[in-house]
């Protein structure tokens, strides 16, 4: 039958013929299940709004009950069917944890009823037909030319475009099979009487005759559309994410916290940091670090694009909420190749039993991944920590402060920490959380090292001797390793850390520091590297290229690279990070103004002073240098020795410079970890005290 009201769309190379049931590509019909035709259809007539998943289960299973899960196989079928493949054309976007939009541009295309086509224009043409043939009285039934007129008249699409296009009917079952000649609007010419032909003048029209067609021609003809069929094929397959092969890279977003109470931030950050240590320990799985994952927060992030800048093929996100002692925790797995939900569940528990929930989703995510694990691995994953459920939220709770950086959140940090331990003394993971967190302190001038290290070695070593496979704790004593200029053994933890855990970035990180210290330049180059590819968009991954490049010496490459990272974080790079690099190549009136600046902007610390200092004396300010000396030597803050020998070396007080490397080397001062390569020990290089010096430090000559 004919419908009086056709509901007819265009978008992209489609079009939905909805009264046909039809959806046409190109003019060619393309094959949809029921649901995914019936969800195009809700979809497409809401283009541009958020259609909710319970709409869709409404509109489409309307007496079914039916699991979430059908609905995303339905949508991932839609995609591909429209041909949405990765850096392609994107038709239906997914907003976590709400529903779907349909975001490509719809039009809505009006038709006429063939009725009111036949009265509006067949009547006078069949009247002028008539009148040509001698059939004037209007009395007379149809002739067969008549009739054809009639017959042949399509309806007529109104719309903006120069080429409106209408549907092909086949005149036997009154169907819509084509798409693929729509025609045109009638112009003048064709309305008139001229226009219509007798049957005299049609039998006129020469019959064409068949040609025949050579055999070879016809060879090479099919040899020539098979090549061109492998060539599509292959190149559409290279296009088209291979979705059943296994997933290996991956980014957990931030749990969203459906609780509407801040207080509880901690629990929902917490948690999908467990998972990202979990799955971390797995070598053939990538993993985004924290820092560049938890960057994506809320309901409306486009997964794809968080994907592409993440570097990853799958996304985990999650929602939790609390209400009382219980905890419910919904989790869902996309596969961003092709915006398809792999996984999707709901664990409802109680509050104490949080940690249970992220060994349980761990093991599920590496199910749903299809990664291939040891008997080790396997039990590494399902390994179930006798923990306190207390001390488990106080670590969440440290980690989660010591976050928000500062030295007042790193000392809240710190006792959330030995709370944890308190609550449980035998809970590895708070002992080297503990131990990084005093190392921090000393080793940023905070604290007193003397005061610091030893709490510091204190808490490695017990997380050691609790856990000898937490990955965290050979990290925490190879950092205290190299404070101790115990080279080798530092290098040994720092293999062990990443041995475990291949996707610790902050493991790497540490690891090319260092091989900076330690002169060997291109290693610690790719270290670092390696670092930022598991942490992309941190500030401290990105910076760390940038060290190791101007401790080698590349000096122009080490300012674009830290102009680079810091670009990317949407932060001004500071003056300081100019400074090192404009003293260590002689600029030494532009390091002065390039420090002046920063310790403006708030950075007063010694260290800061100690390097303007120097940059003054050897700008030939020595004025200006000896009045910072004079206030750091009276100063009741405490001022690493070892750096205040470089201040001494720029004045030219070589005797006071060595006497005061000689006291950090009584004090095991941090600072002498970079006489190796610290272009600001270039003043005493040459004197064979400093030779001597390197070789008690344990560095290579």
């Amino acid at each position: 039958m004919f419908h009086d009201n056709k509901e007819l769309y265009e978008f992209s190379d489609f079009r939905l013929d909805i009264s046909e049931r039809l959806l046409l590509r190109k003019g060619k019909r393309v094959s949809l299940s029921e649901k995914a035709f019936e969800m195009l259809c809700v979809l497409v007539r809401q283009s541009g709004h958020l259609v909710s998943k319970d709409e869709l289960l409404a509109e489409v299973w309307t007496d079914t009950i039916v699991e979430e899960n059908n609905l995303d196989k339905n949508v991932s079928l839609l995609r591909q069917v429209l041909g949405e493949r990765k850096g392609k054309e994107k038709f239906i976007e997914t907003v976590r944890g709400r529903g779907y939009r349909f975001v490509v541009e719809v039009r809505q295309i009006e038709v006429e009823s063939r009725e009111s086509r036949v009265e509006s224009q067949s009547e006078s043409q069949i009247s002028n037909f008539k009148f040509q043939n001698g059939n004037v009285n209007g009395d007379e039934p149809p002739t067969i030319n008549e009739r054809q007129i009639i017959e042949n008249q399509q309806p007529i699409i109104k719309d903006h475009r120069q080429n409106p296009q209408s549907a092909i009917r086949n005149p036997k079952s009154n169907k819509v099979i084509a798409l693929a000649d729509w025609r045109h609007e009638p112009e003048e010419n064709e309305k008139s009487p001229e226009a219509i032909l007798t049957p005299a003048q049609i039998t006129e029209f020469p019959i064409a005759k068949r040609k025949k067609f050579p055999l070879f021609g016809a060879i090479v003809f099919g040899l020539l559309i098979l090549a061109l069929g492998y060539f599509a094929f292959t190149r559409f397959r290279s296009e088209t994410p291979t979705t059943d092969a296994p997933i290996k890279t991956l980014a957990i977003l931030p749990f969203e916290n459906g609780s509407n109470d801040a207080n509880l931030d901690y629990l929902s950050d917490g948690l999908s940091e467990s998972l990202i240590d979990r799955l971390s320990q797995l070598p053939q799985l990538k993993v985004i670090a924290r820092s560049s994952s938890f960057k994506y927060r809320g309901a409306n992030i486009d997964l794809q694009d968080v994907a592409n800048k993440l570097g990853v093929q799958a996304i985990i996100t999650g929602r939790v909420m609390q209400r009382g002692d219980n905890l419910s925790i919904r989790v869902e797995m996309v596969d961003a190749r092709d915006n398809k939900q792999l996984w999707g569940e709901q664990f409802n528990r109680k509050v104490t039993d949080a940690l249970v929930i992220q060994k349980e989703i761990a093991q599920t995510v590496s199910e749903k991944l299809r990664l291939k694990l040891s008997g080790a691995q396997e039990r590494q994953i399902a390994r179930q920590d006798t923990v306190n459920p207390q001390a488990y939220e106080l670590l969440l709770r440290g980690r989660f402060t010591a976050r928000k950086g500062g030295t007042e959140n790193q000392k809240k940090a710190i006792e959330y920490y030995r709370q944890a331990i308190a609550v449980d003394p035998d809970y590895a993971p708070a002992h080297a959380k503990l131990s990084i967190a005093y190392a921090a302190l000393a080793a940023n001038s905070v604290g007193d090292p003397k005061e610091f290290i030893p709490k510091a070695w204190a808490a490695a070593r017990k997380a050691l001797e609790l856990d000898e496979n937490l990955a965290e704790s050979h990290l925490a004593l190879a950092n205290l390793y190299r404070t101790d200029w115990d080279w080798s053994a530092a290098e040994a933890e720092y293999k062990r850390a990443i041995e475990l855990n291949p996707n610790l970035s902050d493991a790497h990180l540490r690891y090319s520091d260092y091989l900076s210290n330690t002169g060997r330049h291109e290693q610690a180059i790719e270290e670092a590297k390696r670092g930022k590819e598991l942490d992309p968009l941190s500030l401290s991954a990105n910076l760390r290229i940038g060290w190791a490049l101007f401790i080698a010496r590349r000096y122009d490459e080490a300012i674009a690279e830290t102009t680079k990272a810091f670009e990317l974080n949407q932060k001004p790079v500071p003056a300081s990070e100019f400074g090192y690099v404009y003293a260590a190549k002689g600029m030494h009136r532009e390091a002065v103004a390039a420090y002046r600046e920063s310790i403006r902007l708030g950075d007063t610390s010694p260290s800061m002073q100690i390097y303007l200092g120097a940059a003054y004396a050897n700008a030939g300010e020595r004025e200006n240098a000896q009045a910072i000396l004079k206030q750091l030597e009276t100063s009741k803050e405490y001022v690493s020795p070892g750096e205040l020998a470089i201040l001494y070396g720029a004045l030219g007080e070589r005797e006071k410079a060595f006497a005061s490397l000689e006291k950090a080397y009584a004090a095991h001062d941090l600072q002498l970890q970079f006489l190796k390569v610290d272009p600001a020990f270039d003043t005493l290089r040459d004197d064979p005290r400093f030779q001597d010096l390197m070789r008690r430090v344990g560095l290579p000559q």
